[in-house]
């Protein structure tokens, strides 16, 4: 038997030959090929390459996202006043510094001059203050609900990202009428303090910012049964919108709608119906709370309180797509105008002017939702 299988044997290793060929030949080729790209890499000249700039971080230590703004306290702060060249004839020149001799205000004349200058720059209405070179912006001042913005680009990432340091107008007057008292009772400073001078950005801001006004106002939504068809329709008749619903809910936003037409719906709005507050920065929708009146309240109080430190950036594959921050007083929620890209609108507020005005607007709500 052995002897009959011998030329079947024979038979498949001759088939296999050209297999076998194959692949020889080819392992030459890849020999060949390895040999030649090392003898390429011999022949060109050693390159080195600058090393990539560390991450940024957040103060919290998390990497930042490559356009995400960091958002920083102006710290230090600190009022020079001293005359210019010298001359006690001349005018006074009063520097607002935080940091590391970062300018934010600057102003010339009387003692008396000095302090309106700087004030009124400080007030809630005060105009935006871009610092321009070679016709573009290189920083930029905003005076925004309590609130003072300082951005500047961060150079530490090529420009590509902003540097947005806050501090509220309580704190920032607060270091005005200090220095004032200071020079007022003490003549040395009258001379230059040699304080160093601001530091400059390599950068420009290519992508400036938008910073708009803004009013904190409260949405009211209502979340019905979906077996309460009638109240639906009567709700939305009367000038409710339909934004969703569910197998369960119907949910409603009252739109132009007085809350207060719920009273016909309700015998008690604040304790029967199932309510959503939407808080808004203007359009931008900051935070939410369902259930009960007092519930949802108490969760927009809440989100109100939040502390120093607070960082929650929102990213999609990697890029920054809207964030809130809450940095030395203040309150921002930042995003990207569209996906992916480097220019921001920023809403900042300051945290107590936020918690006033938000109480403000849900002791009104609770007054039009309460039965007479």
């Amino acid at each position: 038997m052995k002897l009959l299988r011998l030329p079947i044997q024979l038979a498949r290793a001759v088939l296999r030959l050209p297999y076998l060929l194959i692949l020889g030949i080819l392992d030459v080729m890849i020999w060949i090929l390895a040999w030649i790209n090392r003898k390429l890499g011999d022949d060109e000249p050693a390159t080195t390459s600058a090393p990539a700039p560390a991450p940024r971080r957040h103060a919290g230590g998390r990497h930042l996202l490559d356009n995400e703004p960091l958002v920083g306290a102006m710290r230090d702060l600190r009022l020079s006043i001293h005359l210019r060249d010298g001359d006690p004839a001349s005018d006074m020149q009063a520097t607002l510094r935080y940091g590391d001799g970062h300018v934010l205000l600057q102003a010339r004349g009387a003692p008396a001059e000095l302090e309106r200058q700087l004030l009124a720059a400080l007030e809630p209405d005060a105009p935006d203050a871009p610092c321009m070179r070679d016709g573009q912006v290189t920083e930029a001042r905003y005076v925004r609900d309590g609130a003072c913005l300082h951005v500047l680009p961060d150079d530490a990432r090529g420009g590509r990202a902003l540097l947005v340091n806050v501090a509220t107008l309580e704190q920032l007057r607060a270091a005005v009428h200090q220095g004032l008292a200071h020079a007022d009772t003490n003549a040395d400073t009258n001379a230059d303090d040699g304080e160093p001078a601001s530091p400059q950005a390599e950068q420009v801001l290519v992508h400036v910012p938008t910073v708009p006004r803004f009013k904190v106002n409260i949405g009211v939504g209502i979340e019905v049964p979906i077996d309460q068809q009638p109240l639906v329709e009567r709700l939305m008749a009367a000038g409710a919108r339909r934004a969703g619903w569910s197998d369960e809910e119907v949910y409603l936003e009252l739109d132009t709608l007085a809350p207060r037409w719920l009273l016909q719906a309700y015998p008690d709005p604040l304790r029967q119906a199932k309510l959503r507050l939407d808080l808004r920065l203007g359009e931008h929708l900051s935070q939410s709370g369902r259930g009960g009146f007092e519930q949802s309240a108490a969760t927009l109080l809440a989100h109100a309180e939040t502390q120093d430190g607070h960082a929650q950036p929102v990213q999609e594959r990697g890029t920054f797509v809207e964030g809130s921050y809450v940095c030395n007083g203040v309150y921002l929620a930042i995003s990207a105008a569209d996906y992916g890209s480097p220019e921001m609108i920023i809403h900042a507020i300051a945290r107590d002017t936020l918690r006033k005005v938000l109480a403000s607007e849900l002791d009104r709500l609770r007054s039009e939702l309460t039965p007479a």
